[in-house]
Protein backbone atom coordinates (compact mmCIF):
# COMPACT_ATOMS: atom_id res chain seq x y z
CA UNK A 1 0.00 0.00 0.00
CA UNK A 2 1.30 3.51 -0.93
CA UNK A 3 1.12 6.42 1.51
CA UNK A 4 2.64 9.86 0.92
CA UNK A 5 5.02 8.55 -1.73
CA UNK A 6 6.09 5.53 0.34
CA UNK A 7 5.21 1.89 -0.29
CA UNK A 8 4.30 -0.43 2.53
CA UNK A 9 3.37 -4.12 2.20
CA UNK A 10 0.16 -5.10 3.92
CA UNK A 11 0.91 -8.85 3.61
CA UNK A 12 3.97 -10.94 2.92
CA UNK A 13 5.22 -10.84 -0.68
CA UNK A 14 5.08 -14.63 -0.96
CA UNK A 15 1.32 -14.50 -0.43
CA UNK A 16 0.77 -12.09 -3.37
CA UNK A 17 -0.10 -14.03 -6.53
CA UNK A 18 1.32 -12.36 -9.66
CA UNK A 19 0.18 -13.82 -12.99
CA UNK A 20 3.13 -15.44 -14.76
CA UNK A 21 2.13 -14.40 -18.28
CA UNK A 22 0.15 -11.83 -20.19
CA UNK A 23 -2.39 -14.56 -20.99
CA UNK A 24 -2.90 -15.11 -17.30
CA UNK A 25 -3.39 -11.37 -16.74
CA UNK A 26 -6.05 -11.30 -19.46
CA UNK A 27 -7.72 -14.44 -18.15
CA UNK A 28 -7.89 -12.88 -14.71
CA UNK A 29 -9.46 -9.68 -16.08
CA UNK A 30 -12.00 -11.65 -18.12
CA UNK A 31 -12.88 -13.79 -15.11
CA UNK A 32 -13.65 -10.68 -13.03
CA UNK A 33 -16.19 -9.34 -15.55
CA UNK A 34 -19.87 -9.35 -14.59
CA UNK A 35 -21.58 -12.55 -15.88
CA UNK A 36 -23.52 -10.78 -18.65
CA UNK A 37 -20.45 -9.03 -20.05
CA UNK A 38 -18.26 -12.11 -19.71
CA UNK A 39 -20.82 -14.23 -21.56
CA UNK A 40 -21.05 -11.64 -24.34
CA UNK A 41 -17.26 -11.39 -24.65
CA UNK A 42 -17.04 -15.16 -24.93
CA UNK A 43 -19.74 -15.16 -27.64
CA UNK A 44 -17.84 -12.48 -29.55
CA UNK A 45 -14.63 -14.50 -29.32
CA UNK A 46 -16.38 -17.45 -30.95
CA UNK A 47 -17.80 -15.25 -33.72
CA UNK A 48 -14.33 -14.00 -34.64
CA UNK A 49 -11.89 -11.12 -34.43
CA UNK A 50 -14.37 -8.76 -36.09
CA UNK A 51 -18.15 -8.87 -35.77
CA UNK A 52 -20.95 -6.69 -37.21
CA UNK A 53 -23.64 -5.59 -34.80
CA UNK A 54 -26.36 -7.43 -36.75
CA UNK A 55 -24.54 -10.72 -36.35
CA UNK A 56 -23.98 -10.16 -32.63
CA UNK A 57 -27.69 -9.46 -32.17
CA UNK A 58 -28.67 -12.57 -34.16
CA UNK A 59 -26.40 -14.87 -32.15
CA UNK A 60 -26.91 -13.27 -28.75
CA UNK A 61 -30.73 -12.97 -28.83
CA UNK A 62 -30.83 -10.11 -26.31
CA UNK A 63 -32.66 -6.80 -26.47
CA UNK A 64 -30.79 -4.00 -28.19
CA UNK A 65 -30.70 -1.96 -24.98
CA UNK A 66 -29.05 -4.81 -23.03
CA UNK A 67 -26.66 -5.46 -25.87
CA UNK A 68 -25.71 -1.77 -26.17
CA UNK A 69 -24.97 -1.58 -22.43
CA UNK A 70 -22.77 -4.69 -22.48
CA UNK A 71 -20.91 -3.61 -25.61
CA UNK A 72 -20.32 -0.18 -24.11
CA UNK A 73 -18.93 -1.76 -20.93
CA UNK A 74 -16.58 -4.00 -22.92
CA UNK A 75 -15.38 -0.96 -24.88
CA UNK A 76 -14.77 0.93 -21.64
CA UNK A 77 -12.77 -2.02 -20.38
CA UNK A 78 -10.73 -1.85 -23.63
CA UNK A 79 -11.57 -5.40 -24.64
CA UNK A 80 -13.13 -4.31 -27.93
CA UNK A 81 -13.54 -1.14 -29.95
CA UNK A 82 -16.15 0.09 -32.39
CA UNK A 83 -15.41 1.01 -35.99
CA UNK A 84 -17.87 2.80 -38.30
CA UNK A 85 -19.58 0.70 -40.95
CA UNK A 86 -22.76 0.80 -43.00
CA UNK A 87 -25.57 0.13 -42.20
CA UNK A 88 -24.57 -0.96 -38.67
CA UNK A 89 -21.35 -0.49 -36.72
CA UNK A 90 -18.76 -3.28 -36.44
CA UNK A 91 -16.73 -4.25 -33.40
CA UNK A 92 -13.19 -5.57 -33.24
CA UNK A 93 -11.15 -7.16 -30.46
CA UNK A 94 -8.51 -4.65 -29.43
CA UNK A 95 -5.86 -7.38 -29.41
CA UNK A 96 -5.83 -10.79 -31.07
CA UNK A 97 -4.53 -12.25 -27.81
CA UNK A 98 -7.66 -11.03 -26.01
CA UNK A 99 -9.83 -12.99 -28.44
CA UNK A 100 -7.62 -16.08 -28.10
CA UNK A 101 -7.67 -16.08 -24.30
CA UNK A 102 -11.42 -15.42 -24.20
CA UNK A 103 -12.10 -18.18 -26.73
CA UNK A 104 -10.07 -20.66 -24.67
CA UNK A 105 -12.11 -19.78 -21.60
CA UNK A 106 -15.29 -21.10 -23.23
CA UNK A 107 -16.18 -24.69 -22.36
CA UNK A 108 -15.90 -26.97 -25.40
CA UNK A 109 -19.56 -27.98 -25.48
CA UNK A 110 -20.76 -24.39 -25.20
CA UNK A 111 -18.21 -23.39 -27.85
CA UNK A 112 -19.79 -25.88 -30.27
CA UNK A 113 -23.25 -24.46 -29.60
CA UNK A 114 -22.05 -20.91 -30.19
CA UNK A 115 -20.31 -21.86 -33.44
CA UNK A 116 -23.53 -23.51 -34.62
CA UNK A 117 -25.50 -20.37 -33.74
CA UNK A 118 -22.96 -18.18 -35.55
CA UNK A 119 -23.25 -20.35 -38.67
CA UNK A 120 -27.05 -20.24 -38.57
CA UNK A 121 -26.98 -16.46 -38.05
CA UNK A 122 -24.73 -15.96 -41.10
CA UNK A 123 -27.05 -18.15 -43.18
CA UNK A 124 -30.03 -16.08 -42.07
CA UNK A 125 -28.46 -12.64 -42.50
CA UNK A 126 -26.70 -13.29 -45.81
CA UNK A 127 -29.04 -15.82 -47.43
CA UNK A 128 -28.88 -14.07 -50.81
CA UNK A 129 -25.06 -13.94 -50.93
CA UNK A 130 -23.74 -16.95 -49.08
CA UNK A 131 -20.89 -17.26 -51.60
CA UNK A 132 -19.29 -14.26 -49.89
CA UNK A 133 -19.31 -16.05 -46.52
CA UNK A 134 -18.35 -19.65 -47.32
CA UNK A 135 -15.09 -19.48 -45.38
CA UNK A 136 -16.87 -18.21 -42.26
CA UNK A 137 -19.60 -20.83 -42.56
CA UNK A 138 -17.06 -23.60 -43.05
CA UNK A 139 -15.11 -22.31 -40.04
CA UNK A 140 -18.10 -22.21 -37.70
CA UNK A 141 -19.83 -25.43 -38.70
CA UNK A 142 -16.60 -27.43 -38.68
CA UNK A 143 -16.23 -26.43 -35.02
CA UNK A 144 -19.80 -27.35 -34.17
CA UNK A 145 -21.56 -30.71 -33.99
CA UNK A 146 -23.33 -30.05 -37.31
CA UNK A 147 -21.07 -32.30 -39.39
CA UNK A 148 -23.25 -32.33 -42.48
CA UNK A 149 -23.15 -28.54 -42.84
CA UNK A 150 -19.46 -28.47 -41.96
CA UNK A 151 -18.68 -30.83 -44.84
CA UNK A 152 -21.06 -29.00 -47.18
CA UNK A 153 -19.51 -25.58 -46.60
CA UNK A 154 -15.93 -26.88 -46.61
CA UNK A 155 -16.68 -28.49 -49.97
CA UNK A 156 -18.25 -25.29 -51.31
CA UNK A 157 -15.30 -23.25 -50.03
CA UNK A 158 -12.94 -25.71 -51.72
CA UNK A 159 -14.81 -25.42 -55.01
CA UNK A 160 -14.78 -21.63 -54.81
CA UNK A 161 -11.04 -21.55 -54.10
CA UNK A 162 -10.42 -23.88 -57.04
CA UNK A 163 -12.33 -21.61 -59.42
CA UNK A 164 -10.31 -18.63 -58.17
CA UNK A 165 -6.98 -20.47 -58.71
CA UNK A 166 -6.35 -20.59 -54.94
CA UNK A 167 -5.28 -24.20 -55.21
CA UNK A 168 -3.56 -24.60 -51.83
CA UNK A 169 -6.67 -23.35 -50.05
CA UNK A 170 -8.86 -25.65 -52.14
CA UNK A 171 -6.77 -28.64 -51.10
CA UNK A 172 -6.84 -27.64 -47.42
CA UNK A 173 -10.65 -27.25 -47.39
CA UNK A 174 -11.18 -30.55 -49.21
CA UNK A 175 -8.88 -32.43 -46.83
CA UNK A 176 -10.58 -30.89 -43.79
CA UNK A 177 -13.96 -32.03 -45.12
CA UNK A 178 -12.62 -35.52 -45.87
CA UNK A 179 -11.59 -35.89 -42.22
CA UNK A 180 -15.18 -35.20 -41.16
CA UNK A 181 -16.81 -37.52 -43.71
CA UNK A 182 -16.91 -40.64 -41.47
CA UNK A 183 -19.21 -38.73 -39.08
CA UNK A 184 -21.94 -38.42 -41.74
CA UNK A 185 -24.31 -41.29 -41.00
CA UNK A 186 -26.17 -41.43 -44.34
CA UNK A 187 -24.19 -43.59 -46.76
CA UNK A 188 -25.66 -41.91 -49.86
CA UNK A 189 -24.90 -38.42 -48.49
CA UNK A 190 -21.40 -39.54 -47.58
CA UNK A 191 -20.79 -40.89 -51.10
CA UNK A 192 -22.15 -37.72 -52.71
CA UNK A 193 -19.87 -35.49 -50.66
CA UNK A 194 -16.86 -37.75 -51.09
CA UNK A 195 -17.25 -37.71 -54.87
CA UNK A 196 -17.15 -33.90 -55.02
CA UNK A 197 -14.32 -33.66 -52.51
CA UNK A 198 -12.13 -36.24 -54.27
CA UNK A 199 -12.71 -34.46 -57.57
CA UNK A 200 -11.78 -31.10 -56.00
CA UNK A 201 -8.74 -32.62 -54.33
CA UNK A 202 -7.51 -34.15 -57.58
CA UNK A 203 -8.08 -31.05 -59.70
CA UNK A 204 -6.61 -28.63 -57.14
CA UNK A 205 -3.54 -30.81 -56.62
CA UNK A 206 -2.63 -30.69 -60.32
CA UNK A 207 -1.24 -27.13 -60.33
CA UNK A 208 0.44 -27.51 -56.93
CA UNK A 209 1.91 -31.02 -57.18
CA UNK A 210 1.83 -31.55 -60.94
CA UNK A 211 -0.64 -33.45 -63.12
CA UNK A 212 1.18 -36.73 -62.58
CA UNK A 213 1.46 -36.63 -58.79
CA UNK A 214 0.28 -39.87 -57.09
CA UNK A 215 -2.09 -37.82 -54.91
CA UNK A 216 -3.84 -36.61 -58.08
CA UNK A 217 -4.25 -40.16 -59.40
CA UNK A 218 -5.46 -41.54 -56.06
CA UNK A 219 -8.13 -38.84 -55.67
CA UNK A 220 -9.39 -39.08 -59.23
CA UNK A 221 -9.42 -42.88 -59.37
CA UNK A 222 -11.64 -42.90 -56.27
CA UNK A 223 -13.83 -40.14 -57.72
CA UNK A 224 -14.19 -42.18 -60.93
CA UNK A 225 -15.37 -45.23 -58.97
CA UNK A 226 -18.03 -43.13 -57.24
CA UNK A 227 -19.01 -41.36 -60.46
CA UNK A 228 -19.51 -44.53 -62.46
CA UNK A 229 -21.76 -45.97 -59.73
CA UNK A 230 -24.61 -43.50 -60.02
CA UNK A 231 -23.51 -40.21 -61.58
CA UNK A 232 -23.98 -40.45 -65.34
CA UNK A 233 -23.38 -37.50 -67.59
CA UNK A 234 -21.43 -34.42 -66.62
CA UNK A 235 -20.13 -35.60 -63.19
CA UNK A 236 -18.66 -38.75 -64.72
CA UNK A 237 -17.32 -36.74 -67.66
CA UNK A 238 -15.49 -34.31 -65.34
CA UNK A 239 -13.92 -37.16 -63.41
CA UNK A 240 -12.86 -39.07 -66.52
CA UNK A 241 -11.42 -35.81 -67.82
CA UNK A 242 -9.32 -35.39 -64.69
CA UNK A 243 -8.11 -38.98 -64.94
CA UNK A 244 -7.25 -38.34 -68.58
CA UNK A 245 -5.03 -35.41 -67.53
CA UNK A 246 -3.31 -37.60 -64.94
CA UNK A 247 -2.59 -40.42 -67.39
CA UNK A 248 -1.51 -38.26 -70.30
CA UNK A 249 0.96 -36.38 -68.11
CA UNK A 250 2.48 -39.72 -67.10
CA UNK A 251 2.68 -40.57 -70.83
CA UNK A 252 0.20 -43.43 -70.41
CA UNK A 253 -0.99 -42.53 -73.88
CA UNK A 254 -3.02 -45.62 -74.72
CA UNK A 255 -4.96 -45.24 -71.47
CA UNK A 256 -5.38 -41.50 -72.06
CA UNK A 257 -6.68 -42.14 -75.55
CA UNK A 258 -9.23 -44.66 -74.19
CA UNK A 259 -10.41 -42.11 -71.62
CA UNK A 260 -10.74 -39.43 -74.33
CA UNK A 261 -12.88 -41.82 -76.39
CA UNK A 262 -15.04 -42.45 -73.30
CA UNK A 263 -15.46 -38.70 -72.86
CA UNK A 264 -16.56 -38.35 -76.47
CA UNK A 265 -19.12 -41.13 -75.97
CA UNK A 266 -20.53 -39.43 -72.86
CA UNK A 267 -20.78 -36.11 -74.72
CA UNK A 268 -22.65 -37.81 -77.57
CA UNK A 269 -25.04 -39.60 -75.18
CA UNK A 270 -25.74 -36.35 -73.32
CA UNK A 271 -26.02 -34.39 -76.61
CA UNK A 272 -23.92 -31.75 -74.89
CA UNK A 273 -21.86 -29.50 -77.19
CA UNK A 274 -19.78 -28.11 -74.32
CA UNK A 275 -18.69 -31.61 -73.28
CA UNK A 276 -18.01 -32.48 -76.92
CA UNK A 277 -15.57 -29.55 -77.19
CA UNK A 278 -13.64 -30.82 -74.15
CA UNK A 279 -13.63 -34.40 -75.46
CA UNK A 280 -12.37 -33.39 -78.91
CA UNK A 281 -9.60 -31.37 -77.29
CA UNK A 282 -8.58 -34.34 -75.12
CA UNK A 283 -8.58 -36.72 -78.07
CA UNK A 284 -6.64 -34.24 -80.20
CA UNK A 285 -3.97 -33.88 -77.53
CA UNK A 286 -3.45 -37.62 -77.04
CA UNK A 287 -3.33 -38.19 -80.81
CA UNK A 288 -0.67 -35.49 -81.08
CA UNK A 289 1.69 -37.37 -78.77
CA UNK A 290 0.92 -40.58 -80.64
CA UNK A 291 2.21 -38.74 -83.76
CA UNK A 292 -1.12 -38.97 -85.55
CA UNK A 293 -0.83 -35.31 -86.47
CA UNK A 294 -3.50 -35.07 -89.18
CA UNK A 295 -6.17 -36.68 -86.98
CA UNK A 296 -5.00 -34.64 -84.03
CA UNK A 297 -5.48 -31.35 -85.88
CA UNK A 298 -9.04 -32.32 -86.88
CA UNK A 299 -10.03 -32.97 -83.26
CA UNK A 300 -8.18 -29.90 -81.97
CA UNK A 301 -10.11 -27.75 -84.45
CA UNK A 302 -13.34 -29.08 -82.91
CA UNK A 303 -11.92 -28.65 -79.41
CA UNK A 304 -10.96 -24.98 -79.80
CA UNK A 305 -14.46 -23.59 -80.37
CA UNK A 306 -15.16 -20.50 -78.28
CA UNK A 307 -18.74 -20.59 -76.99
CA UNK A 308 -20.24 -17.51 -75.28
CA UNK A 309 -21.00 -18.27 -71.65
CA UNK A 310 -18.91 -21.43 -71.60
CA UNK A 311 -16.64 -21.72 -68.57
CA UNK A 312 -13.04 -21.03 -69.62
CA UNK A 313 -11.66 -23.74 -67.35
CA UNK A 314 -11.48 -27.21 -68.82
CA UNK A 315 -10.74 -30.74 -67.64
CA UNK A 316 -7.11 -29.94 -66.87
CA UNK A 317 -7.88 -26.68 -65.08
CA UNK A 318 -6.86 -24.42 -67.97
CA UNK A 319 -8.72 -22.62 -70.74
CA UNK A 320 -9.78 -25.07 -73.45
CA UNK A 321 -9.46 -22.84 -76.56
CA UNK A 322 -6.06 -21.44 -75.48
CA UNK A 323 -4.77 -24.92 -74.70
CA UNK A 324 -6.17 -26.36 -77.95
CA UNK A 325 -4.68 -23.53 -80.03
CA UNK A 326 -1.28 -24.12 -78.41
CA UNK A 327 -1.50 -27.79 -79.37
CA UNK A 328 -2.65 -26.80 -82.86
CA UNK A 329 0.46 -24.66 -83.20
CA UNK A 330 2.68 -27.68 -82.52
CA UNK A 331 0.61 -29.80 -84.93
CA UNK A 332 0.84 -27.20 -87.67
CA UNK A 333 4.61 -27.00 -87.29
CA UNK A 334 4.89 -30.77 -87.51
CA UNK A 335 2.69 -30.80 -90.62
CA UNK A 336 4.90 -28.22 -92.32
CA UNK A 337 3.13 -24.88 -91.73
CA UNK A 338 5.50 -22.82 -89.53
CA UNK A 339 3.89 -19.44 -90.26
CA UNK A 340 0.45 -20.77 -89.39
CA UNK A 341 1.96 -22.31 -86.25
CA UNK A 342 3.41 -18.94 -85.19
CA UNK A 343 0.03 -17.25 -85.69
CA UNK A 344 -1.70 -19.95 -83.66
CA UNK A 345 0.84 -19.56 -80.85
CA UNK A 346 0.14 -15.84 -80.73
CA UNK A 347 -3.59 -16.51 -80.69
CA UNK A 348 -3.27 -19.00 -77.82
CA UNK A 349 -1.14 -16.70 -75.69
CA UNK A 350 -3.32 -13.64 -76.32
CA UNK A 351 -6.39 -15.51 -75.15
CA UNK A 352 -4.65 -17.04 -72.14
CA UNK A 353 -3.41 -13.62 -71.02
CA UNK A 354 -6.84 -12.01 -71.47
CA UNK A 355 -8.64 -14.32 -69.04
CA UNK A 356 -7.07 -13.24 -65.75
CA UNK A 357 -6.57 -16.95 -65.07
CA UNK A 358 -2.90 -17.51 -64.15
CA UNK A 359 -2.96 -21.28 -64.54
CA UNK A 360 -4.20 -20.95 -68.12
CA UNK A 361 -1.55 -18.34 -68.87
CA UNK A 362 1.23 -20.62 -67.61
CA UNK A 363 -0.06 -23.94 -68.93
CA UNK A 364 -1.02 -22.82 -72.45
CA UNK A 365 2.47 -21.32 -72.73
CA UNK A 366 4.10 -24.69 -72.03
CA UNK A 367 2.57 -26.15 -75.19
CA UNK A 368 3.03 -22.98 -77.21
CA UNK A 369 6.74 -22.81 -76.36
CA UNK A 370 7.26 -26.29 -77.80
CA UNK A 371 6.25 -24.90 -81.20
CA UNK A 372 8.00 -21.54 -80.75
CA UNK A 373 11.33 -23.27 -80.04
CA UNK A 374 11.42 -24.52 -83.63
CA UNK A 375 10.53 -21.11 -85.06
CA UNK A 376 12.14 -18.42 -82.88
CA UNK A 377 14.41 -19.51 -79.95
CA UNK A 378 14.69 -15.93 -78.66
CA UNK A 379 10.90 -15.59 -78.40
CA UNK A 380 10.76 -19.06 -76.83
CA UNK A 381 13.17 -17.88 -74.14
CA UNK A 382 10.98 -14.84 -73.40
CA UNK A 383 7.86 -16.98 -73.11
CA UNK A 384 9.66 -19.50 -70.90
CA UNK A 385 10.68 -16.63 -68.60
CA UNK A 386 7.02 -15.63 -68.42
CA UNK A 387 6.04 -19.19 -67.48
CA UNK A 388 8.56 -19.11 -64.63
CA UNK A 389 7.37 -15.68 -63.45
CA UNK A 390 3.68 -16.68 -63.34
CA UNK A 391 4.45 -20.05 -61.76
CA UNK A 392 6.64 -18.65 -58.99
CA UNK A 393 3.99 -16.06 -58.13
CA UNK A 394 1.17 -18.61 -57.93
CA UNK A 395 2.97 -21.72 -56.69
CA UNK A 396 2.73 -23.79 -59.91
CA UNK A 397 5.78 -25.92 -59.16
CA UNK A 398 5.51 -28.26 -62.14
CA UNK A 399 4.99 -25.44 -64.65
CA UNK A 400 7.94 -23.59 -63.13
CA UNK A 401 10.18 -26.65 -63.48
CA UNK A 402 9.25 -27.20 -67.13
CA UNK A 403 9.54 -23.47 -67.85
CA UNK A 404 13.14 -23.56 -66.63
CA UNK A 405 13.85 -26.52 -68.92
CA UNK A 406 12.49 -24.68 -71.95
CA UNK A 407 14.39 -21.53 -71.02
CA UNK A 408 17.66 -23.47 -70.99
CA UNK A 409 16.79 -25.22 -74.25
CA UNK A 410 16.14 -21.84 -75.90
CA UNK A 411 19.34 -20.31 -74.49
CA UNK A 412 21.44 -23.25 -75.67
CA UNK A 413 19.90 -23.01 -79.14
CA UNK A 414 21.24 -19.46 -79.32
CA UNK A 415 24.59 -20.09 -77.65
CA UNK A 416 26.02 -23.61 -77.20
CA UNK A 417 27.28 -23.04 -73.64
CA UNK A 418 28.32 -26.27 -71.81
CA UNK A 419 27.25 -24.75 -68.48
CA UNK A 420 23.73 -24.22 -69.82
CA UNK A 421 23.71 -27.83 -70.98
CA UNK A 422 24.81 -29.08 -67.56
CA UNK A 423 22.02 -27.12 -65.90
CA UNK A 424 19.54 -28.41 -68.47
CA UNK A 425 20.44 -32.01 -67.61
CA UNK A 426 19.97 -31.32 -63.89
CA UNK A 427 16.59 -29.68 -64.51
CA UNK A 428 15.36 -32.59 -66.63
CA UNK A 429 16.41 -35.11 -63.98
CA UNK A 430 14.72 -32.98 -61.30
CA UNK A 431 11.44 -33.23 -63.16
CA UNK A 432 11.23 -36.88 -62.12
CA UNK A 433 9.96 -35.83 -58.67
CA UNK A 434 6.64 -34.85 -60.26
CA UNK A 435 6.15 -38.26 -61.88
CA UNK A 436 5.47 -36.57 -65.24
CA UNK A 437 6.92 -38.29 -68.29
CA UNK A 438 5.08 -36.58 -71.14
CA UNK A 439 7.41 -34.40 -73.26
CA UNK A 440 10.52 -36.06 -71.82
CA UNK A 441 11.60 -37.19 -75.31
CA UNK A 442 11.63 -33.51 -76.33
CA UNK A 443 13.82 -32.61 -73.36
CA UNK A 444 16.19 -35.58 -73.72
CA UNK A 445 16.51 -34.98 -77.48
CA UNK A 446 17.58 -31.38 -76.80
CA UNK A 447 20.15 -32.65 -74.31
CA UNK A 448 21.43 -35.32 -76.71
CA UNK A 449 21.76 -32.76 -79.51
CA UNK A 450 23.63 -30.49 -77.12
CA UNK A 451 26.12 -33.21 -76.22
CA UNK A 452 26.91 -33.54 -79.91
CA UNK A 453 27.47 -29.80 -80.22
CA UNK A 454 29.93 -29.65 -77.31
CA UNK A 455 31.93 -32.65 -78.56
CA UNK A 456 30.44 -35.47 -76.51
CA UNK A 457 28.44 -37.46 -79.10
CA UNK A 458 28.80 -40.76 -77.20
CA UNK A 459 26.79 -39.32 -74.29
CA UNK A 460 24.20 -38.12 -76.77
CA UNK A 461 23.93 -41.55 -78.38
CA UNK A 462 23.42 -43.22 -75.01
CA UNK A 463 20.56 -40.80 -74.28
CA UNK A 464 18.93 -41.32 -77.69
CA UNK A 465 18.99 -45.10 -77.28
CA UNK A 466 17.42 -44.81 -73.80
CA UNK A 467 14.66 -42.54 -75.08
CA UNK A 468 13.92 -44.72 -78.10
CA UNK A 469 13.49 -47.69 -75.76
CA UNK A 470 11.25 -45.68 -73.43
CA UNK A 471 8.90 -44.39 -76.12
CA UNK A 472 8.15 -47.91 -77.29
CA UNK A 473 6.64 -48.60 -73.86
CA UNK A 474 4.13 -45.76 -74.02
CA UNK A 475 3.85 -45.02 -77.78
CA UNK A 476 4.93 -41.38 -77.44
CA UNK A 477 6.04 -41.23 -81.07
CA UNK A 478 5.86 -37.46 -81.57
CA UNK A 479 9.69 -37.17 -81.50
CA UNK A 480 10.57 -40.57 -82.93
CA UNK A 481 11.58 -39.40 -86.41
CA UNK A 482 13.74 -36.63 -84.94
CA UNK A 483 15.39 -39.09 -82.56
CA UNK A 484 16.29 -41.32 -85.52
CA UNK A 485 17.80 -38.29 -87.27
CA UNK A 486 19.70 -37.30 -84.13
CA UNK A 487 21.15 -40.79 -83.88
CA UNK A 488 22.50 -40.51 -87.41
CA UNK A 489 23.88 -37.03 -86.69
CA UNK A 490 25.63 -38.17 -83.50
CA UNK A 491 27.12 -41.19 -85.25
CA UNK A 492 28.77 -38.84 -87.75
CA UNK A 493 30.26 -36.76 -84.92
CA UNK A 494 32.12 -39.68 -83.40
CA UNK A 495 35.85 -40.04 -84.01
CA UNK A 496 35.19 -43.34 -85.73
CA UNK A 497 32.16 -42.14 -87.68
CA UNK A 498 30.04 -44.64 -89.60
CA UNK A 499 28.49 -42.97 -92.64
CA UNK A 500 26.66 -46.09 -93.77
CA UNK A 501 24.90 -46.54 -90.46
CA UNK A 502 24.17 -42.82 -90.23
CA UNK A 503 22.65 -42.85 -93.73
CA UNK A 504 20.39 -45.71 -92.74
CA UNK A 505 19.14 -43.81 -89.67
CA UNK A 506 18.48 -40.70 -91.77
CA UNK A 507 16.48 -42.73 -94.30
CA UNK A 508 14.52 -44.41 -91.51
CA UNK A 509 13.75 -40.97 -90.08
CA UNK A 510 12.54 -39.73 -93.48
CA UNK A 511 10.31 -42.77 -94.04
CA UNK A 512 8.78 -42.46 -90.57
CA UNK A 513 8.20 -38.70 -90.91
CA UNK A 514 6.45 -39.24 -94.25
CA UNK A 515 4.19 -41.86 -92.69
CA UNK A 516 3.30 -39.39 -89.93
CA UNK A 517 2.79 -36.47 -92.36
CA UNK A 518 5.48 -34.72 -90.31
CA UNK A 519 6.93 -32.51 -93.03
CA UNK A 520 9.12 -30.48 -90.69
CA UNK A 521 10.81 -33.60 -89.31
CA UNK A 522 11.12 -34.89 -92.88
CA UNK A 523 12.81 -31.63 -93.91
CA UNK A 524 15.37 -31.90 -91.10
CA UNK A 525 16.11 -35.56 -91.81
CA UNK A 526 16.39 -34.90 -95.57
CA UNK A 527 18.76 -31.98 -94.94
CA UNK A 528 20.98 -34.15 -92.73
CA UNK A 529 21.01 -36.94 -95.32
CA UNK A 530 21.68 -34.53 -98.21
CA UNK A 531 24.65 -33.06 -96.34
CA UNK A 532 26.05 -36.56 -95.88
CA UNK A 533 25.44 -37.48 -99.52
CA UNK A 534 27.25 -34.32 -100.62
CA UNK A 535 30.31 -35.36 -98.59
CA UNK A 536 30.11 -38.79 -100.21
CA UNK A 537 30.14 -37.11 -103.66
CA UNK A 538 26.56 -38.13 -104.39
CA UNK A 539 25.48 -34.59 -105.25
CA UNK A 540 22.68 -35.37 -107.71
CA UNK A 541 21.04 -37.73 -105.25
CA UNK A 542 21.42 -35.14 -102.50
CA UNK A 543 19.97 -32.33 -104.68
CA UNK A 544 16.94 -34.37 -105.74
CA UNK A 545 16.28 -35.39 -102.15
CA UNK A 546 16.38 -31.89 -100.68
CA UNK A 547 14.58 -30.30 -103.66
CA UNK A 548 11.63 -32.65 -103.28
CA UNK A 549 10.89 -31.74 -99.69
CA UNK A 550 11.92 -28.05 -99.95
CA UNK A 551 9.62 -27.45 -102.91
CA UNK A 552 6.70 -28.91 -100.96
CA UNK A 553 6.76 -25.97 -98.49
CA UNK A 554 4.68 -22.86 -99.17
CA UNK A 555 5.57 -20.83 -96.05
CA UNK A 556 8.10 -20.44 -93.26
CA UNK A 557 11.00 -19.49 -95.50
CA UNK A 558 12.45 -17.22 -92.79
CA UNK A 559 12.82 -20.12 -90.34
CA UNK A 560 16.24 -21.67 -89.72
CA UNK A 561 15.26 -25.10 -91.08
CA UNK A 562 14.12 -23.79 -94.45
CA UNK A 563 17.02 -21.33 -94.72
CA UNK A 564 19.47 -24.18 -94.15
CA UNK A 565 17.69 -26.35 -96.72
CA UNK A 566 17.66 -23.52 -99.27
CA UNK A 567 21.37 -22.79 -98.80
CA UNK A 568 22.20 -26.46 -99.23
CA UNK A 569 19.99 -26.76 -102.32
CA UNK A 570 21.66 -23.72 -103.91
CA UNK A 571 25.10 -25.15 -103.14
CA UNK A 572 24.17 -28.50 -104.65
CA UNK A 573 22.69 -26.80 -107.70
CA UNK A 574 25.93 -24.89 -108.40
CA UNK A 575 28.20 -26.74 -110.84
Amino acid sequence: MARKGAVKLTRPLVNIKVPATLQAVLASRIDRLPPTEKELLQTLAVIGREFPFQLIREVREKSQADLDRSLSALQSGEFIYEQPAFPDPEYVFKHALTQEVTYNSVLIERRKVLHDRAGAAIESLYASRLDEHLEELAHHYSRSDNTYKAVEYLRLASTQALKQSHHTEAIARARAAMELLPKITSESDRRDEEFSLQLNLGMASMPVLGYAAPEVGDALERAAVLARQNRPGQPTFATIGGLYAFHISRANLRRANQLADEMLQIAATEKNDALAIEAHFALGASLFWLARFGESLEHLNLGSVVRPGLSPVNIVGADTPAFAWAYQASCLWQLGFPDEAAKMCSRALSRADSLNHPFSAATARLNAVEAVLHIDPQLAQQEAERIIEISVEHGFRFQEAVGRIYRNMAIFDQLADPNVLTELGALIRGLAEFGARLSLPIHWAALAKGYGEIGAPEQGLTLVDEVLTAIERNSEYQMKAELYRLKGQLLLLQKQSNSEEAEQWFRTAIDLARGQQAKSWELRAATSLAQLLKKLSRRDEARNLIARIYNWFTEGFDTADLKNAKALLEELSTP
